[in-house]
């Protein structure tokens, strides 16, 4: 079911809850015999949570996937690997680039 359908079946059954009190008895009595409001309400829920858990799924497995990629371990964290913090690896050599521009900009001020 698409995000428009159940946004609807739950906007037009909340809708005829609300108005069950004002519909004549046997329109409502034949509405719950189709199905239970609460029930409709209650599946929908479960498919939204079910939903939000399916992405967070989807996006641990997108990251173990990459983490298999950049060291070649299966699910093994892109960051970390063998004791060694990729992290503070890039951080480092990003703080030995910088100091080698520095020297070079240096050495080239000097005539």
């Amino acid at each position: 079911m698409t995000i428009l359908v159940q946004q609807q079946l739950r906007e037009a059954t909340e809708r005829l809850i609300a108005e069950g009190e004002n519909c004549w008895p046997a329109t409502v009595e034949r509405f719950t015999e189709l199905a239970n409001p609460a029930a409709v309400l209650a599946l929908l829920d479960e498919i939204d949570q079910l939903t939000a858990e399916s992405a967070q799924l989807r996006k641990d497995k997108d990251r173990l996937d990459r983490g298999y990629i950049m060291t070649g371990v299966p699910g093994v964290n892109a960051c970390e690997h063998r004791g060694m913090d990729l992290r503070a690896a890039i951080d480092r050599v990003t703080q030995l680039d910088e100091q080698r521009a520095q020297r070079q900009a240096m050495t080239k001020e000097q005539p």
